[in-house]
């Protein structure tokens, strides 16, 4: 009986280093969601304690706080967006990764089915050679006797 060989385990190969690939570009943009997050409360939190402040009695100084906080609201603007963009590559990435990965477990699929239908095949080639050698023997046998 001849060995077993998926024919397309080339094609399999292929795909598994794509899944792979897409695998690590989803865990770079969980990543990158990570960061926006962070990066966002940071900015709020900055907001936060500028904003509690007690406000100036300056009408200088008033409006140097109030410039500054309208631009750190811009920065928390800013980083929120970020975020956003983040969780849309994220969920691109995790779409494009189920993609992949269906596509490896198909092949896997195939290639089960096919060793299984060549297991099957072995074995009813094993039973007919036994069946073969146990027939001759036996007429070997009754015409010796």
């Amino acid at each position: 009986m001849k060995k077993y060989h998926f024919r397309l385990a080339a094609v399999l190969r292929v795909r598994r280093i794509q899944e792979e690939q897409a695998r690590y570009a989803l865990l770079e943009a969980n990543r990158a969601v990570l960061r926006a997050a962070e990066e966002l409360q940071l900015r709020h939190e900055i907001l936060t304690e500028t904003t509690q402040q007690p406000p100036a009695t300056e009408h200088a100084t008033f409006i140097a706080q109030r410039e500054q906080a309208d631009r750190l609201a811009a920065a928390v603007r800013t980083a929120a967006g970020r975020e956003i963009e983040a969780v849309d590559v994220q969920r691109d990435k995790r779409d494009d990764w189920g993609i992949h990965a269906q596509r490896v477990a198909s092949l896997e699929r195939l290639d089960d089915r096919a060793r299984d239908e060549h297991r099957i095949e072995a074995d009813r080639e094993e039973l007919k050679l036994v069946d073969d050698l146990v027939t001759s023997r036996f007429g070997r046998e009754a015409r010796d006797a």
